[in-house]
């Protein structure tokens, strides 16, 4: 097993089956640059089981609320621009399609 094929973070979240947690172990033991990068994992799951948790404050929710509904009026306004170019495009065609029956 390589040093890119290693899922680390599940390893140290416990979630590998039996025989990928098995394999990850012998790894760590050849090789001190992933033992180190499990070590730093490990102390930073627990640092953020230790800290508190963060309220957002209302004015924060509100921006991000206002964001996101901005966002997606945005993305619903490109749909349906495609759409209207799809449809003018589809009307350019249809005087072409129109004349080829027509000879």
């Amino acid at each position: 097993m390589t040093c890119q094929e290693l899922r680390l973070v599940d390893f140290v979240d416990g979630l590998l089956d039996a025989e990928s947690h098995a394999a990850v172990a012998v790894h760590l033991r050849e090789c001190p640059t992933c033992a180190a990068r499990v070590e730093a994992l490990s102390e930073t799951r627990g640092l953020l089981q230790q800290a508190e948790p963060i309220t957002a404050s209302p004015q924060f929710e509100r921006r991000l609320e206002t964001r996101l509904r901005r966002d997606d009026l945005k993305r619903e306004g490109l749909k349906l621009l495609a759409l209207g170019l799809a449809a003018v495009a589809a009307l350019l065609r249809l005087p072409s399609a129109m004349w080829w029956d027509a000879s």
